[in-house]
């Protein structure tokens, strides 16, 4: 069966769009029409680099309680958590600028 069979107008599979038209967010590309496209540019960030962010945000999380002179021990796990979600997403939106 033809992507562009007569019963179907070029029905993408993905988001259900016809004519070779696609929805916002479809990355579907096999329907061919001059519909929306979602953009494949690379502004994201590597593979490597949020791994990198994730184990740094790790040091810098000890860094930050050993500065403050905290006992970590003390500390509920949820406070020690919220504080490697501040620092990872900081670290993120810097690493995603450049």
């Amino acid at each position: 069966m033809s992507e562009y069979d007569s019963n179907d107008h070029g029905r993408c599979p993905e988001c259900d769009g016809t004519d070779g038209n696609h929805y916002p967010g479809c990355l579907y590309e096999g329907t061919g029409g001059s519909g929306y496209r979602s953009p494949r540019g690379n502004n994201g960030m590597s593979t490597g680099g949020a791994i990198f962010i994730a184990v740094i945000s790790f040091v810098l999380t000890a860094v930050v309680f050993m500065v403050l002179g905290v006992d970590v021990s003390n500390v509920p796990a949820i406070v020690i958590v919220i504080v490697y979600i501040i620092i990872v997403s900081v670290l993120t939106v810097i690493g995603s600028k450049r």
